[in-house]
Order: C-alpha cells, then structure tokens, then sequence
C-alpha cells in the first residue's frame, strides 16, 4: 500500500481462503481491506481436490493429511514451461507420488528425522519412498534440528537439495 499499487492482487488457495484472509487481515489491520489498500483483491478458491486454471497456470491440488480443519492441501503448478510440486504440511501421503511425476522440482516438508505424528512427513519416510519421487529436483524443507541434520547426511545419497534461507534454484 505504500506503493501506491494499482494493479488488482490475486490471492488463490484451498476452500475458506478468502474468509481466513479476512479474518487475519481484520484481526491485525481491522481497515486495510476497507480503507487502505487501493487496489482489487480477487480471491479464487478451489475445492480440495481439483484441477484449476489461474493466471495462465494449472494448478492441481489434492487433500494434505494435516489438521482436518486446517483445509490444507498439496499441490502441483504447471505453467507453460515449469512445473513444481508443493507438499505443504502434511503426513506421508502416497498421492503425492503422482503428483511429483516429472515436475522440475518437488518442494516437501521434512519436519522429523523419523516420522512421529501423522501430520508431517519424516526423512525416514522421503528415504523409504525416494525411489518413486520422480522430479527433476527434490527440495526439502520445514526442519527440525534433527532432520536437517539427518538431511545434510543423506544429501547425496537420496540426490535432493536442502532449503536454506538465500538458497536459489532456476528451474
């Protein structure tokens, strides 16, 4: 808004977006929707699983096992030349197997060194289902100190790149 934008904002996401969006926006700032932001925002919802078109993009997106009222999702962006999968937070989830076919990169959590709640996705899990993870590159993220470490390890062994802040990939 300092800015002075004028171009409308899209903000897509899973079912309930726009009313959680709201709901933070009137939480933290109760009159930046209504009285200081002076642009459009365009909300674009989809249902858990689906396949939608958003600006020139397929995105394709299936139920994340995570918190049920969370509404979270994985999901896979395919533009004309580029496409990422996104596991987001969510337990080990065969699905996504499907969803990382080939992609350029699978972006996907790592929360634990060995999984121990159904929410997150352990190293013992990416390890356990590597050899069926097919992209190009495979990122991993969402650390605890112990995975991260654990990761550092297995890096070359399971060929997968570890997000650090600054880190960048061109696709």
């Amino acid at each position: 808004f300092s800015l002075q934008r004028q171009v409308p904002l899209t903000i897509a996401g899973p079912i309930h977006t726009e009313e959680r969006v709201r709901a933070l926006c009137e939480s933290s700032y109760p009159t930046i929707l209504s009285d200081i932001i002076s642009f459009t925002i365009n909300f674009v919802e989809w249902p858990l699983t689906s396949t939608t078109q958003i600006g020139g993009r397929t995105i394709r997106s299936i139920p994340a096992l995570h918190d049920v009222n969370a509404f979270a999702t994985s999901i896979n962006i395919q533009s004309e030349h580029t496409s990422i999968t996104f596991s987001g937070d969510t337990g080990w989830n065969d699905a996504l197997i499907p969803l990382s076919h080939h992609v350029d990169a699978l972006v996907i959590e790592c929360s634990y060194e060995k999984a121990v709640f159904s929410g997150h996705i352990g190293l013992d899990e990416i390890t356990q289902h590597r050899d069926q993870l097919k992209p190009k590159l495979l990122i991993l993220t969402h650390f605890s100190e112990g995975s991260r470490k654990a990761a550092s390890r297995k890096q070359a062994n399971l060929n997968l790149q570890i997000a650090d802040d600054g880190v960048e990939w061109f696709l």
